[in-house]
């Protein structure tokens, strides 16, 4: 979307904290651009709820982001503190490994992980 102009910067991001973590969304357009932009987007958003939006390529890159993302997680103790508490405080202190098995196990779900 930022490739076609009508945006100069877009992030979507979603923690995953029992499904119901915060989506995130940051979008900068120009004021000219934001009806357009804002429909696209619309749009967008609704093609990602189907199946076939991920190729198994983009879905695998995605497993391997989450599998290196926690073994560097593992490797600070810093790190891990911060993580283990903020799962602990919502009661998910099994979230954090569990989400690493689900991806073994071949889960089409990718959320984060830490």
């Amino acid at each position: 979307m930022v490739d076609s102009g009508l945006f100069h910067f877009l992030s979507f991001s979603y923690e995953n904290s029992n499904h119901v973590g915060p989506i995130k969304l940051i979008a900068r357009t120009v004021p000219e651009k934001v009806v357009a932009a804002s429909s696209a987007l619309r749009r967008e958003i609704e093609l990602m709820g189907s199946e076939e939006y991920f190729t198994e390529d983009e879905i695998e890159m995605a497993r391997m982001s989450l599998r290196v993302g926690a073994a560097f997680q593992r490797e600070s103790a810093i790190s891990r503190a911060h993580a283990l508490a903020s799962e602990w405080s919502l009661g998910e202190t099994d979230r954090v490994d569990d989400a690493v098995d689900r991806q073994r196990a071949g889960s089409r779900r990718v959320g984060r992980i830490c």
